[in-house]
């Protein structure tokens, strides 16, 4: 059953019902690492508030991401995605700008990462530094120039009279085009809003100049879409026009709707970056200096003084051995 006819008879195809089970398993996983999250830090910090590294509305978050992904991907988008390119574009802004942030704001690393015994983690990790793949993908997030330019290629290359053309006749390519799309967006979202750069104040200014370029280059895209003249993809010539819209219109009705959603999304961000990264520099213009630390005199001071330890003689033995 193609996705045209699971759309038109209201049936959901086989494939639903893999996508559906991944998607519980992937939430049930995720779930479960939260409640081993939840626990060590009732164990190790039972002074500090419950749920404090993943707080409930980060897991909703990414509960909530993972069934806007779902439901993209599902027939049904895929059905009304051929039918009219602002259905298509929308099903893009909802894999993109709404459901992969919602994802990487609930840190599924630390959920999934609490899965994992402290020595398989270790053995995990061992291993993905020998993977080439995954030195590349690393290489990759510590360059984000590189994830921003790859992130924009895709999504335009979504729109590209000729490339479109192959990914609306070619099923396999479509779905290959998604998961790249995908996994730029996971990339270049976890740059912006990820664990890995959240609590460093110097990377604000950063991701405020990388949201912003993110934001802008949907700007000509979104031009180029609504003010041609031109109906620029034949592919929807042979489908009945939806809400009595000739090919022209609807490709305006397109560029519209990849204009609005990218717009509210990245200005949200860029705001809150913004204002985060004002706060620090307020914070730091305004706080008195630290005092100076008094404790321990360093290791060359109690060289000096002969106040070494055992072990620090014996590591300074075998240092000069």
């Amino acid at each position: 059953m193609s996705f045209a006819q699971s759309f038109a008879d209201g049936v959901l195809s086989p494939a639903d019902a893999l996508l559906a089970l991944a998607a519980l398993g992937v939430g049930a996983a995720y779930v479960r690492g939260a409640r081993r999250v939840w626990a060590t830090d009732a164990a190790y910090w039972p002074l500090r508030q419950k749920r404090g590294r993943l707080p409930l509305w980060r897991v909703a978050l990414f509960l909530t991401g993972l069934f806007t992904i779902a439901v993209a991907l599902s027939s049904l988008a895929h059905a009304a995605a051929v039918q009219m390119l602002a259905l298509h574009t929308m099903q893009h802004h909802l894999l993109v700008t709404l459901g992969t942030p919602l994802c990487v704001l609930g840190e599924p690393a630390l959920a999934f990462g609490a899965l994992l015994a402290p020595r398989e983690s270790a053995r995990l990790a061992s291993l993905g530094r020998r993977v080439a793949a995954t030195r590349a993908f690393r290489w990759t997030l510590g360059r984000p120039l590189a994830v921003w330019l790859a992130h924009v290629l895709l999504v335009w290359s979504g729109y590209l009279p000729g490339v479109h053309t192959a990914l609306y006749y070619q099923p396999l390519l479509h779905a290959l085009h998604h998961v790249l799309l995908i996994a730029s967006a996971v990339a270049f979202w976890w740059l912006l809003i990820g664990p890995a750069v959240s609590w460093l104040p110097s990377a604000r200014g950063p991701r405020s100049v990388a949201t912003l370029a993110a934001w802008v280059q949907h700007n000509p895209l979104s031009a180029l879409i609504a003010f041609s003249s031109l109906a620029a993809f034949p592919e929807y010539a042979a489908r009945p026009p939806l809400w009595d819209l000739g090919r022209v219109d609807a490709q305006r009705v397109a560029g519209a709707v990849q204009y609005l959603p990218a717009e509210v999304v990245y200005l949200f961000a860029l705001s809150l970056l913004v204002f985060g990264w004002l706060m620090d520099l307020d914070r730091q213009a305004t706080q008195p200096p630290a005092p100076q630390r008094v404790g321990t005199p360093g290791l060359p001071d109690r060289m000096r003084a002969g106040l070494l330890t055992r072990r620090e003689r014996m590591l300074r033995e075998e240092w000069r051995e």
